[in-house]
């Protein structure tokens, strides 16, 4: 058993080395080309954070214009980049403690060493739900596992390698669901780090709360509390009051609309689109409270990555959280869960002008047949189970 857990270690330190080298190597040959000149890819959003952290050291206002100017500096390599993303520093100053100790490096050893990380904890995430999924079977595993790479080599090369913040939030919100029963104080903590980024994360988060509340399970809601705490209280003394500044930044950045992807659709179809979603939540959660069955987690997630996502396909990632959980499929549905993770390369189809808005809506909708099919094929076991429990 020893020398097991030494070789997972050395499996390990080797897979993080590989992902950093790569990351290094790909640091100056990856690069965008444009109308304006070209710009490196690898750490592009790490850019935004890195440099607004950085300026809070100087006393500067992280959401302040020449902050944004000094960001596209570090992007583009010049601070009028026209035609191109301003890069404004776009989240919670509560990412404070958790960037600073990066943000006193050199940019580009804390973007490889963040990217980097990012990568190596994606493939261990991969590689667990391909565990999960293929119920100890090791050839059902590979499979699963070469499906899952496949189907997020979108979010790989468009989220991770750019150093997204919600790729964090992905991984912080599956790590707390994995340990919320054996250690729920930790999982509360973890569950806090998902709101790094939050967008897709606050309804899963909400209703993570909310469960726990009911199941009284308050070393969870401690531990998330203390780390919430603790991280707005470093962000307050580094940045001051910053919640005004946060919230006009978004009105300049994108007219913050909680709802972007239902103001997609004209009504009534965006009511129409979000009403199976609200509807599979608020029955899976019932459902939950009266069966003690899971399904409430990858309802709030699906209901998340519908409702609250941003622009482009960043937080769309969060789907495979879906699959956080074994359970007995059926041919069939093992069929519509490798559809929908294989879903992302079928915008190669669309035009570019109109990809991501399909993506925004489409995707989640993918995503919602085989969970529903899940759904109901276990409440009807659940529903023979007990006929013959009662006729015997």
């Amino acid at each position: 058993m020893r020398r097991s857990k030494q070789l997972i270690i050395l499996l390990q330190l080797l897979l993080l080395v590989v992902s950093l080298f790569t990351t290094s190597w790909l640091w100056d040959k990856w690069k965008v080309d444009t109308p304006h000149g070209s710009y490196r890819w690898v750490g592009m959003d790490f850019a935004s954070y890195w440099v607004g952290i950085r300026e809070s050291f100087y006393g500067a206002d992280p959401y302040s214009p020449e902050t944004t100017l000094k960001i596209q500096e570090i992007v583009y390599g010049r601070s009028a980049a026209l035609g191109e993303d301003p890069m404004f520093f776009s989240y919670p100053a509560w990412l404070f403690l958790l960037i600073a100790p990066l943000a006193l490096l050199p940019y580009k050893w804390a973007a490889v060493i963040w990217v980097g990380s990012l990568l190596w904890a994606t493939f261990n995430l991969l590689y667990k739900i391909a565990s999960i999924m293929g119920n100890d079977n090791f050839l059902a595993q590979m499979l699963w596992l070469t499906g899952l790479f496949v189907g997020s080599l979108p979010f790989l090369v468009i989220s991770v390698m750019k150093g997204q913040l919600g790729c964090l939030s992905l991984l912080a919100l599956f790590a707390a669901y994995q340990t919320w029963k054996q250690k729920p104080f930790l999982a509360g903590i973890l569950v806090g780090f998902a709101l790094i980024k939050p967008t897709v994360t606050v309804l899963p988060v909400a209703v993570f709360l909310l469960w726990t509340l009911l199941q009284k399970n308050w070393r969870f809601l401690v531990g998330f509390a203390g780390v919430m705490s603790v991280l707005l209280a470093s962000s307050y003394f580094a940045f001051g009051n910053w919640i005004p500044s946060y919230f006009d930044m978004l009105d300049a950045k994108v007219n913050f609309s909680v709802l972007w992807s239902v103001e997609i659709l004209p009504a009534p179809w965006n009511i129409l689109y979000m009403s199976p979603f609200v509807g599979i939540l608020i029955f899976s959660f019932y459902s939950a409270l009266k069966r003690n069955n899971t399904f409430w987690f990858p309802a709030a997630v699906l209901a998340g990555i519908a409702l609250t996502p941003m622009r482009w396909i960043y937080d769309l990632f969060l789907g495979v959280l879906i699959l956080a959980e074994k359970r007995n499929l059926l041919p069939i549905q093992s069929l519509l869960v490798g559809i929908a993770v294989l879903s992302p390369w079928s915008l190669v189809i669309f035009p570019e002008a109109t990809r991501w808005n399909v993506a925004v809506v489409g995707i989640p909708l993918v995503w919602a047949v085989p969970l529903l099919s899940i759904i109901i094929h276990q409440k009807r076991e659940r529903e023979k189970e007990h006929v013959l429990e009662t006729n015997a």
